[in-house]
């Protein structure tokens, strides 16, 4: 398999991916959390102070976009598994799925960049690096859904394919289905 451009594909044993030579994305550890700085003061202060916990607590998965020379965050996302329920699904979706009233899910809890990486695409790569962890766990979703907290993360997130339903941001993905040969992006 070679490389993409973007996204370097993630051996299922491997916790780290290189984002365009020049980002890390790896699980949250020891960084320098207090720099970052996202210009939203709720999830600076989350990332800052309750992050940690709630990684140790199993409630949810933080990985981080470090750059490579300042090994500085420059972004950050938080995934955890879910479920939908299928009332809350696309007619044209529900109709194949009828028989199964909740379907797994993974949710993209919470995505940040730091103000210095805005518009590098760090939140694109956090979001492909979040499909591909999913594909590659054993615990299947059929959906990466997300509820956008204002405007412009449900524009990001439209922006990404994410489709809009009566409750839920949602996107129906041919690599989350299994359906994708190649697990490069």
């Amino acid at each position: 398999m070679s490389a993409s451009p973007g996204l370097s594909p993630i051996p299922a044993t491997d916790h780290k991916a290189t984002v365009k030579g020049e980002f890390v994305i790896e699980p949250l550890g020891d960084h320098d959390r207090p720099a970052f700085s996202c210009g939203m003061a709720a999830l600076d202060r989350f990332f800052r102070e309750k992050a940690t916990q709630n990684v140790k607590r199993l409630l949810e998965s933080c990985f981080v976009a470090v750059e490579l020379r300042a090994r500085k965050i420059a972004g950050y996302d938080f995934f955890s598994e879910a479920s939908i329920l299928a009332k809350n699904l696309l007619p044209d979706v529900l109709n194949s799925l009828a028989c199964y009233p909740v379907l797994p899910a993974a949710s993209l809890r919470k995505l940040a960049a730091d103000l210095g990486y805005s518009r590098k695409g760090v939140g694109s790569s956090l979001i492909a690096n979040t499909a591909l962890r999913v594909i590659n766990s054993d615990a299947k979703a059929l959906a990466l859904i997300s509820q956008p907290k204002d405007k412009n993360a449900a524009a990001f997130c439209k922006h990404h394919g994410f489709i809009r339903s009566e409750t839920i941001l949602y996107r129906f993905s041919a690599a989350l289905s299994g359906q994708e040969s190649s697990r490069e992006i």
